[in-house]
């Protein structure tokens, strides 16, 4: 995984933390030789209420993918992080990003 100079690692949570190793496996299957980068954590502007403040959220960079942000490999890359992180992570392709947040169904 690499990271922003800006992203505070120690501010993200153990339930994202334990799930880097799933992340980068997805993007080294479809994306070789692209490994992913977090843009944020904690930091930046977010919806109200967006668990990013909390820790719980983090952006994975996706404009250098071959095929660009909405290309195929993204969606195959988001495809293959909803079935590996499982019910409790909501990954939801943004317009020029991967967003990956720890959200517990009830």
């Amino acid at each position: 995984m690499n990271f922003e100079n800006r992203v505070d690692q120690t501010k993200i949570k153990k339930e994202i933390k334990d799930k880097y190793s799933e992340i980068e496996h997805a993007f080294r299957t479809y994306a070789t030789s692209w490994g992913p980068t977090v843009t944020y954590g904690t930091e930046g502007i977010h919806s109200p209420g967006s668990l990013h403040y909390k820790g719980f959220a983090i952006d994975i960079r996706t404009y250098n993918l071959p095929g660009g942000c909405q290309g195929s490999v993204v969606k195959k890359i988001v495809q293959e992080l909803k079935i590996k992180l499982g019910y409790n992570y909501d990954v939801i392709l943004e317009t020029d990003h991967i967003h990956i947040e720890y959200d517990p169904k009830k």
